[in-house]
C-alpha cells in the first residue's frame, strides 16, 4: 500500500514518556520535491488546548519549514482528535506533566541544531522563527533568542524574561528591556574604550 493511503495518516513513534505521531499523508511527495533540512524543531506543549491549537498551528505553517513536535500534556478535551485530524507529529503523556515536563518529554526527541518551544495559545507572525534564526547565525556567541510577546492591540507583554533576586523567572517589560540593552551597550563602549588604550 503506497505511503498515505490506508484508514490512518499517521504513523506513532512510542517512547518511554508518551506516543509520537507522525503524518504520512504527504509522503509519496517527498522524494519529488525536496525540502530544505528544518534547522529548528518547534515544541508546542499543550494542554486542553482543543480551541486554541487551530491558529498556533496554523501560524507555524507560515514559517520558514520548522520540524514541530506538540506535546499533549495528558489533555481529556479532545485536543488529540484536533491534533489527529491535523495529523500534528504529537507526543501523548498519560497525565499533566506540566509546561516544564512536557518540554522535557519532548527534548530527546529533538536532532535539529535549535529548539524553539510556544505555548499553545501562541500565533507568531510570519517570519518569527527566520528572524530568530538569522540572529543566532549572525552572532554566533550568542546561546538564545527570544521574541517581544504582543496583545492583540499590539502592546508589549513581554520582551523576554529575566530572573527575580530569588531565582524565578518572570516577564521583562519593555522598559526593562530597554534599560537593560542601553546599559550592555554602555558597557560594551566602556569594554571597547579599554580595549583600545
Amino acid at each position: 500500500m503506497p505511503p498515505g493511503t490506508g484508514a490512518s495518516n499517521c504513523s506513532a513513534i512510542t517512547t518511554r514518556r508518551g506516543t509520537a505521531q507522525a503524518c504520512r499523508k504527504h509522503a509519496a511527495y517527498a522524494s519529488a520535491v525536496p525540502e530544505p533540512e528544518p534547522r529548528t524543531t518547534v515544541v508546542v506543549v499543550t494542554w486542553r488546548g482543543r480551541d486554541l491549537l487551530g491558529r498556533c498551528l496554523d501560524a507555524l505553517a507560515a514559517q520558514s519549514p520548522p520540524r514541530l513536535l506538540v506535546v499533549d500534556d495528558g489533555s481529556t478535551d479532545g485536543t488529540a482528535d484536533v491534533l489527529a485530524a491535523r495529523c500534528a507529529p504529537t507526543v501523548r503523556l498519560r497525565r499533566n506533566a506540566g509546561y516544564a515536563g512536557g518540554l522535557a518529554a519532548a527534548l530527546p526527541l529533538v536532532t535539529t541544531p535549535h529548539v524553539a518551544w510556544l505555548n499553545d495559545d501562541a500565533e507568531p507572525e510570519p517570519g518569527w522563527l527566520a528572524a530568530l534564526e538569522s540572529t543566532l547565525d549572525d552572532e554566533p556567541a550568542v546561546a538564545a533568542a527570544g521574541s517581544v510577546m504582543l496583545d492583540a492591540g499590539g502592546a508589549v507583554l513581554s520582551a523576554g524574561v529575566r530572573l527575580t533576586p530569588i531565582g524565578y523567572g518572570a516577564d521583562q517589560t519593555a522598559d526593562e528591556a530597554a534599560g537593560l540593552a542601553a546599559d550592555q551597550s554602555a558597557d560594551l563602549t566602556a569594554d571597547q574604550s579599554a580595549d583600545q588604550t
